[in-house]
């Protein structure tokens, strides 16, 4: 043959500058899962300092903020970033801020709330929790206060200006829940609300006698009131707040997934299962699909742990450098067990998945999930007996962080699991893990760290809280008054 028929293969190197600009049109998956696959690329990635913060970004389960490069260049934010990515897994916070003292604090939205009540009426405090990706150092935080009538609950969402206060009243007709809908910078009626207020009675029964609490969560138009009874049962109201129509779930445990997506613990045929609903409309809640539990959960109470990071991108108006990523949103299904027939409910085990995984199917009629289907994408952690007095798990982007109380002369421990994307999945799981999944790409890594008694001044830690930037301890000092200190991490550069 002709040596001018054969075939020829030539290979052509691509240039640095070539593949660089290549690289800079890449999502951050691609790129995450480009540097893994290519030591070439990841080689580039790491010399480039905008590539190496989009890759830092996509490792952390963060999304680039709003803020223009003109005012904070990639390099200042890698460097925050990177702050964040070590400080975080060590639990090394680098300020720590007391709070006034009060009955009743809680947190959300990024503040921290204080109520204060006497006779009919409540002052209620709410503070801006520090953050360095915001350049909200505490000098600069914002701080308001409001005389309303008498409130024992409230549930904030900064990005609508929105604030909602709860208060349950006696009447003779039963219990009845008064809402109010306001801006919560003049604390007037909402512009979004049909009205101001909003009252509604409580369905009352031999189940459902006596009401223990109340809590509050929003997603854009919709808000969830959730009523729990004396004897561990709730009912929750799905409100559309715009429009001030409603219906009461008889469910468990509740979590929004979006405006329109909920998911829900409920039992089918004696056996819990969760139910993914459509809320698009609150007068006809549809069921898209059911999700199979593992069997061995079958006498397990269930519960939804909800991740409080924001569930779509940030608007321009946000002053965060970088934020948790919607998409990398991890959501995590509680199963605990009785310790003894009336003693308190202990940890069995916490499932942990990918949030995205929850949605409608795209072909009608396959409603139905079973274990075997989604088991693959699960990751699952196993507790031991003494688990009862555990406090959380709390979870913020891909990030959860846990409790254990001092007891007998042990200080309190903070434990934090990050998730960290496309981990080493040929290394042996630690005993605590008894599922990875074949098909998550999320590996666990836990540490530990006891809470220092100069944190505490000695003082018991009740519970905890925690967001993109701050861990908030509630200190008791065993007289029903509460104390919050709030530890803050990622002390990085100022802007320049």
């Amino acid at each position: 043959m002709s040596p001018h028929r054969l075939t020829v293969t030539r290979r052509y190197k691509v240039s640095s500058d070539i593949l660089i600009l290549i690289l800079e049109t890449l999502d951050l998956s691609s790129l995450l899962s480009m540097s893994k696959a290519f030591k070439r690329v990841y080689a580039l990635v790491m010399e480039f300092q905008p590539l190496r913060y989009r890759f830092e970004l996509a490792l952390t389960g963060m999304k680039d903020g709003p803020v223009l490069y003109q005012e904070m260049s990639p390099l200042l934010r890698l460097q925050l970033l990177l702050a964040y990515k070590k400080d975080w897994p060590r639990l090394y916070w680098t300020h720590e801020l007391p709070t006034p003292t009060s009955t009743n604090l809680g947190v959300s939205g990024g503040f921290l709330f204080n109520i204060r009540s006497e006779g009919n009426h409540s002052e209620l405090r709410i503070s801006e929790l520090p953050s360095c990706r915001t350049g909200r150092v505490p000098e600069l935080t914002r701080h308001l206060k409001f005389i309303t009538t008498r409130i024992e609950g409230v549930v904030i969402d900064p990005s609508q200006s929105f604030i909602a206060t709860s208060h349950v009243s006696n009447g003779q007709n039963g219990p009845a829940i008064q809402l109010k809908l306001r801006d919560m910078w003049t604390f007037d009626k909402h512009p979004k609300a049909l009205q101001h207020a909003y009252e509604f009675g409580v369905p009352i029964s031999q189940e459902y006698s006596r009401i223990s609490g109340i809590t509050m969560i929003v997603c854009g138009s919709k808000l969830a009131v959730s009523v729990e009874f004396v004897a561990g049962r709730f009912q929750h109201l799905l409100i559309d707040w715009h429009t001030l129509h409603a219906r009461w779930l008889i469910d468990h445990n509740i979590a929004f997934l979006s405006e329109t997506m909920l998911l829900v613990v409920k039992h089918s045929n004696a056996r819990p299962v969760l139910n993914l609903y459509n809320i698009s409309n609150v007068m006809n809640v549809t069921v898209e699909r059911e999700y199979e539990l593992p069997e061995v959960w079958n006498n397990c109470l269930i519960e939804i742990g909800m991740n409080s990071a924001p569930l779509k991108d940030l608007s321009p108006a946000t002053r965060a450098l970088f934020y948790p990523d919607p998409a990398a949103r991890l959501l995590c299904i509680i199963a605990k067990v009785p310790v003894s027939p009336s003693g308190p409910l202990a940890t069995r085990n916490w499932l942990f998945i990918n949030e995205t995984y929850f949605k409608p199917s795209r072909r009608s009629g396959l409603t139905h999930v079973p274990w075997v289907q989604w088991g693959p994408h699960c990751l699952i952690r196993d507790f031991s007996q003494n688990s009862a007095s555990i406090k959380g798990p709390y979870i913020i982007g891909t990030r959860a962080v846990f409790l254990e109380p001092g007891f007998r002369g042990r200080s309190a421990r903070l434990n934090v699991i990050d998730f960290v994307p496309y981990g080493d999945s040929s290394h042996r799981m630690s005993p605590p893990w008894s599922l990875r999944g074949q098909r998550t790409i999320l590996a666990p890594l836990e540490n530990t760290r006891e809470v220092p008694e100069s944190t505490t001044n000695g003082l018991g830690i009740d519970d905890i809280r925690i967001t993109e930037d701050n861990i908030i301890l509630f200190l008791d000092n065993g007289d029903g008054v509460r104390h919050a200190k709030i530890l803050t991490f990622g002390a990085g550069p100022s802007p320049q």
